[in-house]
């Protein structure tokens, strides 16, 4: 049926009697505007916590895979220091009360050394965007999302003040007033 079809209808029953003045704005007031109202604001909060919600969480997934690196480092720069330690030293030759140290295993300690300092660095490098991750998903996320349904007004409110003499609905802050 079309619109004015649909109000002629309702404009009938009202005048034939089985439909009260308020019943007649309501169900016209459901015809021409649907009878809801869209909270576009609550619509983009949410738009916006979503994208904030899926950046915390790739934020936070490159903290762990840097913090993760930055531990195998620390592991790994360890175990080399404890190699490079267990290296005995030697002797090429050891005779007639003479000893010709073999230069092998101090090269060995030393290559061990400098490959533990490497992991250190490694260690310290991966630790820095991991703490950058780490606070950058700490800036992202977003606050708990309300509880509840998303507020939505009365059909025929939006834009509209409460009749002057009643009172404010629960939750709104007190009307100020203004002297002059």
């Amino acid at each position: 049926m079309a619109l004015d079809e649909e109000l002629a209808r309702l404009a009938d029953l009202r005048r034939d009697g089985p439909l009260t003045s308020a019943e007649f704005a309501l169900a016209k007031e459901r015809l021409l505007g649907g009878g809801q109202t869209v909270d576009y604001a609550f619509l983009a909060y949410q738009a916006v916590t979503a994208t904030r919600r899926r950046s915390a969480r790739v934020a936070a997934a490159v903290a762990v895979l840097f913090a993760v690196m930055s531990l195998w480092g620390l592991a790994r720069q360890a175990d080399l220091r404890r190699q490079a330690a267990a290296v005995e030293d030697a002797a090429l030759v050891e005779a007639l009360g003479v000893r010709i140290p073999d230069p092998r295993p101090d090269i060995e300690r030393l290559e061990l050394r400098v490959r533990a300092t490497a992991y250190g660095v490694v260690a310290l490098v991966a630790a820095l965007p991991a703490a950058a991750a780490a606070l950058l998903w700490l800036l992202l996320r977003p606050p708990t999302p309300p509880s509840g349904p998303a507020p939505t007004a009365p059909p025929g409110s939006a834009g509209r003040s409460p009749p002057s003499g009643a009172p404010p609905p629960p939750g709104a802050p007190p009307p100020t007033t203004f002297e002059g």
